[in-house]
């Protein structure tokens, strides 16, 4: 149930996926799943209290485990950097530790985010190691091999390292491969801020927008008709 919320919160349909959220409480039993789709409908609606009331329901909830990782995202997408560092580092504390090399499941995306939380709270050193260590897992191991890498998302690491055109090439990468899912979500982060004005990055949103509208005018089309 919430991956159908989070199906209508991609097609710009936030009522809808409002809907949905007593359904997922319904096969949720701590509600963990959706006060997360709560919090995400309310970041598409650039309604930070909502964002921040959420999460703390979260916090007290009965929910057997507590997705820091996820809550750090969406705090670090309303602008605050110094309690999405802390709901990170409670997931992964070993980040902290600047000897050793990180697991690389959690390189790309969530390392770069972590990079850039470091590097813009104090710990430049620490930032750049991690930033070292995920780009040169994307361009050594994983580009190399893969046709479809794009989908990781290593637009957040060019862009924390400012590296503004590679940024570019892997967004427009995904939009050739259709790799689309969750890009109004990824793109609330500040590292973005660097390309907001670009018009290549303008133009693959704009386009983005119009699939989505198709998608969205096929759903009204299929609601429309009879039931059998």
């Amino acid at each position: 149930m919430s991956n159908l919320a989070s199906v209508y919160i991609n097609l710009g349909d936030l009522d809808a996926a409002a809907k949905m959220i007593d359904r997922v409480r319904k096969s949720d039993a701590d509600n963990r799943a959706a006060y997360m789709v709560e919090v995400e409908i309310d970041l598409h609606r650039h309604n930070v209290a909502g964002v921040r009331n959420g999460i703390d329901s979260l916090l007290t909830s009965s929910a057997r485990r507590i997705p820091f990782g996820h809550m750090g995202f969406y705090l670090l997408a309303i602008g605050d950097k110094a309690n999405a560092r802390g709901m990170y580092l409670t997931q992964y504390p070993d980040w902290l530790n600047s000897d050793r090399s990180h697991d690389s499941s959690r390189l790309l995306a969530s390392g770069c985010i972590v990079a850039w939380i470091l590097l813009n709270t104090g710990d430049e050193e620490l930032g750049q190691n991690v930033l070292r260590q995920s780009i040169a897992h994307y361009d050594e191991t994983l580009r190399p091999t893969r046709e479809h890498v794009d989908i990781s998302r290593p637009d957040i690491c060019y862009l924390t390292a400012g590296d503004t055109e590679k940024a570019l090439v892997s967004i427009e990468t995904q939009l050739a491969h259709n790799h689309l899912y969750d890009w109004k979500l990824i793109h609330m982060l500040p590292m973005y801020d660097l390309i907001r004005d670009e018009p290549r990055f303008q133009a693959a949103v704009k386009e983005r927008e119009r699939r989505i509208s198709v998608q969205r005018e096929a759903i009204a089309k299929m609601n429309d008709q009879p039931q059998q």
